[in-house]
C-alpha cells in the first residue's frame, strides 16, 4: 500500500499532527517503536500552548489531566538575590506544572481518534523510489508513502540526511526526581532557576508531590562518576544556595543518581524539501531555559500537518509559511537566549558562561 503520509515518530510532535489531521481523508501511516511514558524532564507548559491543545481537541482531557496551575517563578540569576515572578497579575493565560506522562498519554489518546496505522517499528533506511518514498524498518518491511514528516526528536532520523543539522552547543542536563520523607512540610510550588559557576540549576513541584531538580552544563563539565555515584550528586547540589534550600526545607532527598539528557540547541536548515518536512525537536530543539520546546513541538506538529494535507491537494503555499514561520521563531529564540544568558556577568571567566558570551560578540 501507499500512503500518502508517514509520520516518523511518536512523540508530542507526533501526536499533534495527527490530532490536526483527523477530518483528512489522507492514508496515514505511523512509524514508532511503543513508547514508554515514563518520567522525563520537561513538565513545564507555558500558558501559549492552552489555545494548541482547544485547537486539536484534546482541551477537555488536558483539564482532566490532574495538571497544576503554575504561577509562582523564582530565579536567582545574575544576582546573589532570589526574585519571584508571579503570573497571577499577567493577562496570560496560566502555564501548567505538567503529569508529564498522563499528558502525553492523553494526547495520544486524542490522536488516535484519527483513522490512522500504525507501525511499532524504527526506520531503519529510506530512499526516493519516484514518485514516492520507500522506507524500510527494523522487522524488514518496506513501505511507501507520498510525503514523509519527521517527528523523531532530536536524532532526526529523516531530516538530517536531506539538510544540515546545525548544533549550537553542547549542552547536557542530569536530573533526578527527589521524594518528600517530611510529609508534614507543606512545600513550595512553583518554578526556581539558580545559575552556578559552570551551568545553571532548575527545580519544580510536580502535581505528584516529588520535585524534579536538574543540573545543566556542557558535556564535557559534568563531574566525574555523577551517574554512578548518589554522593557526589548530592555535593553537587549542596554547592547551590536557594536549590539546597529548598530541598532541605521540605525534607526531600534523592534516592537515586540522575539521569543525563540531551539539552543542546539544535536545528535543521531547511526544514522541508522535496516532499518531506520535520516538526518538533527534529526541527529545531530548544534549550530548556526558554520553557516552549513542548508549545513548539505542539504548534510545529500541527502547521505542519496541515501544510502537508494542503500540499498533497495541491497547494505548496502553506508549507513556504511554514518554513518562515519556524525561520522567525529560531531567530527571535536565539536572540532571546543570549539575552539571558548575557544577563549573568558573575562566572564570565568560566568555561560554561564564556562559551555563551563569546557566541553573542558580533560575527565580522
Amino acid at each position: 500500500m501507499i500512503y500518502d503520509l508517514v509520520i516518523v515518530g511518536g512523540g508530542v510532535a507526533a501526536a499533534s499532527a495527527l490530532c490536526s489531521l483527523r477530518e483528512s481523508s489522507l492514508a496515514i501511516c505511523v512509524v514508532s517503536p511503543q513508547m514508554e511514558r515514563g518520567d522525563r524532564i520537561g513538565e513545564m507548559l507555558p500558558g501559549a500552548a492552552n489555545a494548541i491543545l482547544r485547537q486539536l481537541g484534546a482541551w477537555d482531557d488536558f483539564l482532566n489531566g490532574g495538571h497544576r496551575e503554575a504561577h509562582g517563578f523564582f530565579s536567582a540569576w545574575g544576582s546573589n538575590r532570589l526574585e519571584e515572578r508571579s503570573s497571577m497579575m499577567s493577562v496570560a493565560e496560566p502555564g501548567w506544572h505538567l503529569d508529564r506522562p498522563r499528558f502525553e498519554s492523553d494526547l495520544w489518546i486524542a490522536a488516535n481518534r484519527t483513522n490512522a496505522t500504525h507501525l511499532p517499528h524504527k526506520l531503519s533506511q529510506i530512499s526516493r523510489s519516484e514518485p514516492n518514498w520507500s522506507l524500510r524498518l527494523s522487522n524488514g518491511e518496506c513501505v511507501e508513502a507520498r510525503f514523509v514528516l519527521d517527528c523523531s526528536g532530536r536524532s532526526a532520523v529523516v531530516a538530517r540526511q536531506f539538510s544540515s543539522r546545525v548544533k549550537e552547543d553542547q549542552l547536557v542536563a542530569a536530573f533526578s526526581f527527589l521524594v518528600q520523607n517530611q510529609k508534614e512540610v507543606e512545600p513550595t510550588p512553583g518554578i526556581l532557576t539558580e545559575s552556578a559557576v559552570d551551568g545553571w540549576w532548575y527545580s519544580s513541584l510536580l502535581p505528584d508531590g516529588r520535585l524534579v531538580v536538574a543540573y545543566f552544563t556542557d558535556a564535557d563539565l559534568l563531574p566525574k562518576r555523577l551517574t554512578a555515584n548518589l554522593s557526589a550528586w548530592d555535593r553537587l547540589i549542596e554547592q547551590t544556595v536557594f536549590t539546597n534550600r529548598r530541598i532541605q526545607s521540605a525534607g526531600y532527598t534523592a534516592d537515586a543518581v540522575p539521569a543525563i539528557t540531551n539539552s543542546s540547541t539544535a536545528y535543521c536548515q531547511p526544514v522541508f524539501g522535496k516532499q518531506w518536512c520535520a516538526a518538533g525537536d527534529a526541527a529545531l530543539s530548544l534549550d530548556p531555559l526558554s520553557s516552549h520546546g513542548m508549545t513548539t513541538a505542539l504548534w510545529s506538529g500541527r502547521r505542519a500537518a496541515l501544510a502537508i494535507d494542503a500540499f498533497l491537494a495541491g497547494d505548496s503555499e502553506p508549507l513556504e509559511q511554514y518554513a518562515e514561520g519556524m525561520d522567525f521563531g529560531l531567530k527571535r529564540y536565539l536572540s532571546e537566549k543570549r539575552s539571558v544568558y548575557s544577563s549573568e556577568q558573575r562566572f564570565a571567566e568560566r568555561p560554561f558562561w564564556s562559551r555563551r558570551h563569546q557566541s553573542m560578540l558580533p560575527q565580522g
